[in-house]
């Protein structure tokens, strides 16, 4: 008996109990990924489905219609949702589905695989208040700077703030958390992303900015006029 994995409804591949693998690429820590499975019996024999085991706590499985039996020509759909909440960088989860053919008593297995790279964009202010080793940059306004800031905070505008990096004339340790508050979220997020891509992997936006952090930490530490 052979199964047919049918990905994204157009190709086939010939499954024995090689791992068929989802890859998401990359996504934001704490997101789920989903994705579902079709597998194919093409042989004239029934197969029955036997168990369904997942690879850790962090995965979520089950057989869409809650098929045990698939006749011959007929398909199964294995749903399988990866929560990267804790996670960070390369990430590889499975599930195993085991069953039987026709008559048979021996037990053969199908490996379902989801992979992704896990980057971690946000950092809640309070994670901010207990880390010992950071640098705050606030790319709002210089009026709204003065207005309000973090303490040890230090002002700078967006497209310096890059520039320095690129051009390798501010220079920050490794082990150096590196936070970026805005407006917005979104603007800081953009920030973030250009740094990681230019290597600085430990640059992450304060979730919420200003208003986050009074939301979270009431005024510790802000200096306000």
């Amino acid at each position: 008996m052979v199964i047919f994995a049918l990905l994204q409804l157009f190709f086939a591949y010939l499954v024995p109990a090689t791992p068929l693998t989802f890859s998401k690429g990359e996504v934001e820590e704490g997101v789920y990924i989903e994705h579902t499975f079709i597998l194919k019996n093409p042989s004239k024999d029934t197969v029955y489905i036997l168990a369904l085991r997942r690879g850790c706590g962090c995965t979520e499985t089950k057989i869409l219609g809650n098929k045990t039996v698939i006749p011959p020509d007929d398909s199964l759909k294995v749903y399988v949702k990866v929560s990267t909440r804790g996670y960070r960088g390369e990430i590889k989860k499975h599930v195993i589905l085991y069953y039987r053919e026709g008559n048979s008593q021996d037990q053969q297995f199908v490996r379902l695989v989801v992979k992704a790279k896990v980057i971690k964009y946000f950092e809640s202010p309070s994670t901010v208040w207990y880390s010992t080793h950071n640098v705050i940059f606030d790319v709002r306004s210089k009026k709204d700077f003065e207005k309000c800031h973090i303490a040890g905070s230090e002002h700078i505008k967006p497209a310096k703030l890059l520039t320095l990096f690129r051009d390798r004339k501010l220079r920050i340790p490794e082990h150096v958390n590196i936070y970026i508050i805005g407006d917005k979220d979104q603007e800081a997020l953009k920030i973030v992303k250009e740094l990681k891509q230019a290597g600085l992997e430990r640059a992450y936006v304060i979730k919420g900015g200003l208003s986050g952090w009074r939301k979270e930490l009431n005024s510790s530490l802000l200096i306000c006029r």
